[in-house]
């Protein structure tokens, strides 16, 4: 049976969901990751591995992508719900045999638009049928008064969809990286007290107990002295975890972050360490008072 010494962590499959304000560099660190990388592109935000600064920097990465929008709306509501379908055709594709071993990253882009995409189908086909017989009620109310009244049975196919394709690319085995806008809260001094993923309902345990990390993505300084920090560790107001003790990343990168992991690693494997001792020495045992 395996033992924990033996366990290996030098440069282990990543999965984690980041969080962050949009704009931040999600999606730039998602697009240092390994190679070939499939993005589910919800957001619209693919145009930054073409970025003058990250084609500097990077180079033009192996980068495949779907940009996932619903094609038709009416009164500014989707009637037609092919965007969540187009994603799990597109995973499926990458499924195949002869492309599946290419893949080195997945990142969904973000989690929060692909939620969207869930209510879309949700609204439309799995709210009870209305009289008509071929839309929900939910749909046919919305298109009446241009208001969407959601039901409890639509918030629920919502998550379910959501947490279903979330499970659906992590099982894959393969490095996820899923992007999530977050929900700040302030108390009445204007403090922030708490950051959460944006997601809905229960959801927002479910998904971040799918993932064993957590990261936070913020913008700090101004100027010359701007910069990304990764915040990897639970501080009282982010929700952030990493079981690979990343800690926190200035400038992150897949090589800066796989660095960090290797010299953490390295730091408790060196502090665990015992003094050598020759053969046949007594050692004294330690003696609590």
């Amino acid at each position: 049976m395996p033992n924990i010494k033996d366990y290996k962590v030098e440069d282990p499959t990543i999965q984690a969901v980041i969080m962050g304000p949009p704009g931040v560099g999600k999606t730039w660190v998602g697009c240092t990751f390994p190679e070939v990388i499939v993005v589910f592109d919800f957001d619209g935000k693919i145009g930054v591995a073409r970025n003058p600064d990250f084609v500097k920097k990077y180079g033009i990465r192996n980068i495949e992508y779907k940009t996932l929008s619903e094609n038709k709306r009416m009164k500014g509501i989707a009637s037609a719900h092919n965007a969540y379908d187009d994603a799990c055709r597109f995973f499926d594709d990458w499924m195949q045999p002869g492309l599946r071993d290419r893949v080195g990253t997945f990142i969904v882009d973000s989690g929060t638009s692909l939620m969207d995409a869930s209510r879309n189908k949700a609204l439309i086909i799995l709210g009870g049928l209305s009289d008509k017989g071929n839309k929900t009620q939910t749909f046919d109310t919305a298109m009446k008064t241009g208001f969407v009244a959601m039901q409890g049975k639509d918030h629920g196919g919502e998550r379910s969809l959501t947490e279903q394709f979330l499970r659906m690319v992590k099982d894959t085995g393969k490095n996820v990286l899923v992007n999530v806008h977050q929900y700040e809260r302030y108390d009445d001094n204007g403090n922030l007290v708490e950051v959460t993923p944006l997601f809905t309902g229960q959801s927002r345990q479910i998904i971040p107990a799918m993932f064993k990390d957590i990261w936070h993505l913020k913008v700090q300084g101004a100027g010359s002295s701007l910069k990304r920090v990764l915040t990897a560790e639970y501080n009282g107001i982010y929700q952030a975890r990493s079981e690979l003790g990343i800690g926190i990343v200035e400038n992150p990168d897949y090589d800066s972050i796989i660095a960090r992991i290797r010299s953490r690693q390295s730091e408790a494997l060196a502090a665990t360490k015992q003094p050598d001792v020759p053969l046949g020495t007594t050692v004294p045992a330690k003696v609590t008072a």
